[in-house]
């Protein structure tokens, strides 16, 4: 009788165990494990509002109707080779707002790295491609081309500009061909803090008006913290 109890023990824990095991085959992955693909401007701005990490499949043009994308979590987006085109022929807006409490990272997976955020024209006083109010941006790979500040007011910011306490963390990819008064790559205004560990910032132009030919074409800071 001892050795049969042993013996439906022993199969009990082996039951046991199968089923543990079992188990652990099915387990779900995690939302927030997901990535999110998107081929269309309304499919990736739903994406951005919800947060995490973001993918293209296509290539995204904005329609009329459309606006820039505000950034208010934590968003990845992985161009993997394709354009993200604000398609503005007039000063209207830029094509990512990044706000406080926001990050904004963006790489490109692709083999060749040719992904690009293009086509943004602002109005006002921000960036004509990503403006960086109080969160933070970083670039790891990409191309941030061909965007224009305002040419009528400030005329400042034609790729990135930080504002009250923006961050921009440039590792690698790069800010070329982009026009303002000044600053035409990135412009940098005061309490901001720009990071430049990698990449390439060249070939913008200070071409609007009184402000052709200025300084700081590549990058403009207005002061640097003192210590």
């Amino acid at each position: 009788m001892k050795k049969l109890n042993k013996w439906i023990a022993g199969l009990l824990c082996m039951m046991l165990v199968i089923t543990m095991v079992a188990g652990l085959g099915v387990m779900e992955v995690k939302a927030d494990d997901a990535v999110t693909t998107v081929s269309s401007w309304t499919e990736l701005k739903n994406a951005i509002s919800k947060g995490g990490d973001i993918q293209l499949t296509s290539n995204i043009t904005a329609g009329t109707g459309d606006y820039s994308f505000n950034v208010t979590r934590d968003v990845t987006i992985d161009l993997n080779g394709y354009t993200i085109d604000r398609n503005l022929n007039v000063q209207q807006d830029n094509v990512f707002s990044v706000m406080t409490d926001g990050t904004l990272i963006i790489k490109d997976t692709s083999e060749g790295q040719n992904g690009k955020i293009i086509g943004g024209w602002a109005n006002e006083d921000y960036a004509g491609c990503i403006n960086v109010s109080g969160g933070t941006l970083i670039l790891e790979s990409g191309n941030i081309v061909g965007n224009r500040s305002n040419s009528t007011f400030t005329k400042r910011g034609g790729g990135v500009a930080l504002f009250y306490n923006g961050t921009f963390i440039m590792r690698g990819g790069k800010i070329s061909e982009n026009k303002a008064g000044y600053g035409a790559g990135v412009v940098v205004l005061d309490n901001c803090k720009f990071i430049m560990t990698g990449g390439e910032i060249t070939e913008n132009i200070c071409d609007f008006g009184d402000y052709q030919d200025q300084d700081g074409a590549g990058v403009f800071a207005y002061c640097c913290p003192s210590n």
